[in-house]
């Protein structure tokens, strides 16, 4: 698995990641959310990244910029939108303990990122 930044061309597959993650109630609200993130132009960075096995993005996360107050000058990051490819129920048991230990590394793998 690796963990890249993530840019515009992968604005369709986070959408479908989302749309997959998330009830149909959120789901369009979420994905939505997520691609716009990808298309802000803000002063301050916000870091996107996904993560991709057999070239396929399986995970996607952000860190959105939140305001402290109305100054813009305290602030800081929470780590929104986040959505992990879930689990198939056609699995067998083997493969969603695997499943489960990839999703493991991704959360590992961005809070090492977040430490860097």
């Amino acid at each position: 698995m690796q963990i890249r930044e993530a840019n515009i061309k992968d604005s369709e597959a986070i959408k479908n990641l989302y749309l997959q993650a998330f009830d149909n109630l959120e789901a369009e609200l979420v994905s939505d959310f997520a691609v716009n993130l990808l298309h802000e132009k803000s002063t301050i960075n916000i870091i996107s990244l996904v993560a991709i096995d057999n070239d396929a993005i399986i995970g996607h996360t952000s860190f959105s910029p939140v305001f402290l107050d109305s100054t813009n000058e305290n602030f800081g990051y929470i780590l929104a939108p986040l959505a992990v490819l879930p689990i198939t129920k056609k699995q067998s048991w083997f493969d969603n303990c695997k499943t489960w230990l990839r999703h493991y590394w991704l959360l590992r793998s961005i809070y090492s990122f977040c430490l860097w």
